[in-house]
């Protein structure tokens, strides 16, 4: 786990390195090789969910999709099978990416929309901007541009007031989906401040 940790840092620190990101995912699988050999406890399938929430970050840098979006797949069948509603929360989150990436932005919207209700429900700001984010891309590759807009809105406004800060990236990424979004809307002036914010963060990095 450590190692695995170690690598996706170095990876970050480093443009988003292959080799490092590849050795991350390697220590990954092989603690999940590990982890299936102990007995089946609660906390173990604890860990089982998060060593596949650990895996995410990798294999989406490494465009593994499909294998991103199985290992999420388990992890909310052991989330729901424990009762986990704020690992859950996460793993749906998540998922809302990944089936946009693999070509199913609708089953992202219905994810999507369980994912930020679940949020809601917990009291959780962070996640819900996460939630909404990846909601609203959802609905930015289905066409429907004025519900992508306002939940991007919200997002990046809820973002700025999340006590627990997102990353500069995160903001930086919020604000050029929302400048995107705009733009399509008519909605200039909004749309190129956003846009100057997402530059302005992206010099940051």
């Amino acid at each position: 786990w450590d190692k695995a940790v170690t690598c996706c840092q170095q990876a970050g620190a480093r443009a988003y390195d292959r080799v490092a990101f590849h050795e991350a995912a390697a220590f990954f699988n092989q603690a999940l090789q590990a982890l299936a050999h102990l007995p089946e406890q609660s906390n173990t399938r604890v860990l089982a969910i998060d060593l596949r929430l650990a895996l995410d970050r990798p294999l989406t840098a490494l465009g593994e999709y499909a294998r991103r979006l199985a290992l999420l797949g388990e992890a909310e069948a052991l989330a729901r099978a424990l009762d986990d509603r704020p690992r859950l929360g996460r793993v749906l989150a998540m998922m809302v990416h990944a089936l946009r990436q693999t070509g199913d932005p609708e089953g992202a919207i219905v994810v999507g929309r369980q994912a930020l209700d679940l949020a809601t429900d917990l009291g959780d700001s962070a996640l819900q901007v996460h939630a909404s984010h990846n909601l609203g891309q959802a609905y930015q590759a289905t066409g429907d541009v004025g519900q992508a807009a306002a939940l991007l809105r919200w997002s990046v406004e809820a973002a700025d007031k999340e006590s627990r800060t997102p990353s500069t990236h995160f903001r930086m990424h919020s604000r050029a989906w929302l400048a995107w979004a705009l733009s399509t809307l008519g909605e200039f002036a909004e749309g190129r401040r956003h846009g100057e914010e997402a530059l302005r963060l992206a010099t940051m990095e």
